[in-house]
């Protein structure tokens, strides 16, 4: 492996991390919301 494709593999992998992040936040959210609308019922 070189030194740049190291670096194309490690960005790659942030990239996928940063948006497997992302989509948590998203669940995360909507899993509240859903709580919320669950108690104001």
């Amino acid at each position: 492996m070189t030194s740049a494709r190291i670096t194309q593999v490690a960005a790659r992998n942030m990239q996928i991390a940063s948006m497997t992040l992302e989509a948590s936040h998203v669940n995360v959210a909507l899993d509240l919301l859903e709580m919320e609308h669950f108690v104001m019922v």
